[in-house]
């Protein structure tokens, strides 16, 4: 159940502000209270200054909640079983996993919008700082026979004949900070003609600034090890740039679309022995494992699609995405020859965002109602 206010004021013909309060009550982590405050001023007819500060929150999803899952890896030659452990079950239970609850974040925004000409082109320019506390991850794997686990654990592992357990934990608080760039152009030419095109950048950074482990597993060093704070990492890579360009005329029009995406740096599974060590310091001890460092370098994925309205509201899209079949690297190492295929996935590549599908075509209808 859930429940808001919003309101805006102009306090005057060039000064607006506005502000919400929304409530809401979940079934399964309780009650969240939220609020927003917003303003906007008019310097100029084509150039206003926004800022908002907002409080937020996720709720779990039913996956991170509910999901099990028992699956078979390698990792050292060794085939084992891991199993995913559901919130609020034994297994999770006996680790001290508290039941899942919403995120909470507080978000901070200011920029500006301009017209440089009288129609058709804007420029928004916004800078964000985004805190986010609690986040859901996915936990690193904890061993059946670790001596420096609860004995209620890995007894309950070794019952079910599973190597490895990992559970999904409010674990996490990350900052991020960004610009996001915007510039719109949208010219109507001829006899119903049109060219549109839409440039988009994002840079940003996001931070871990900490991790909370339950205290059954605070011996452990695998909740959330290097590896894992990568993957968190790399789902918001410093710069990821578009450009849209679309040219119709009458009921027709065809358009493509350029993506970017910044480089991605994860780890491999050296700190366990597991993979290649690509640079041991001369004065290091022999044993001493060094994870290998996976660079997936800057891609450039080109789009194409046609559409046509084919009835009154309706319109029939075709295309390619990714025209051009381009993949990630093959987890670059940097001064070594790494393995490629030491990942998550089972694949040769990790999950990146530009994701790693390749090529498709693609066909839709669309309704205006």
């Amino acid at each position: 159940m859930g429940g808001y206010i919003d309101v805006e004021l102009d306090v005057s013909e060039k000064w607006l502000i506005g502000g919400a309060v929304r409530l809401e009550n979940y079934s399964d982590f309780g009650f969240t209270h939220n609020y927003k405050l917003t303003s906007r001023y008019n310097f100029a007819p084509n150039f206003k200054v926004r800022g908002s500060i907002q409080t937020g929150y996720r709720a779990p999803s039913l996956q991170q909640l509910n999901f099990s899952s028992t699956f078979t890896t390698v990792q050292g030659g060794q085939i084992s079983e891991v199993k995913i452990a559901p919130n609020g079950s034994r297994i999770a239970n006996a680790a001290g996993i508290p039941a899942l609850k919403q995120e909470r974040s507080i978000n901070t925004s200011l920029g500006f919008t301009t017209r440089p000409v009288e129609e058709g082109i804007t420029l928004t320019v916004d800078g964000y700082w985004v805190k986010v506390k609690d986040r859901v991850v996915l936990s690193g794997q904890f061993d059946a026979y670790d001596s420096n686990l609860d004995p209620a654990l890995t007894s309950e592992l070794q019952a079910l004949r599973v190597a490895y357990a990992q559970f999904f934990a409010n674990a996490v608080s990350t900052t991020n900070r960004g610009v996001d760039i915007v510039l719109d152009l949208h010219q109507k030419f001829g006899r119903n003609q049109h060219f549109k095109a839409l440039l988009v950048i994002n840079f940003q950074e996001m931070t871990i600034d900490e991790v909370n482990v339950p205290e059954r597993l605070n011996k452990s060093p695998y909740f959330l090890s290097d590896r894992e704070e990568k993957f968190i990492l790399a789902s918001a890579p410093n710069t990821k740039r578009s450009l849209n360009l679309e040219y119709g005329t009458g009921k027709f029009a065809v358009g493509t679309r350029l993506t970017y995406f910044g480089k991605v740096e994860l780890l491999g599974y050296g700190e366990d022995g597991l993979g290649i060590n690509p640079v041991v310091p001369s004065d290091a001890d022999e044993n001493v494992k060094i994870p290998d460092v996976y660079l997936y370098n800057p891609k450039l994925v080109n789009d194409w699609y046609f559409s046509a309205k084919v009835l009154h509201g309706a319109t029939l899209y075709a295309g390619v995405d990714n025209i051009f079949n381009i993949h990630p690297d093959l987890a670059v190492v940097p001064e070594a020859k790494g393995w490629a295929f030491n990942n998550e996935t089972g694949g040769p590549w990790d999950a990146v965002q530009m994701g790693s599908n390749g090529r498709r075509l693609f066909a839709r209808l669309a309704f205006n109602f």
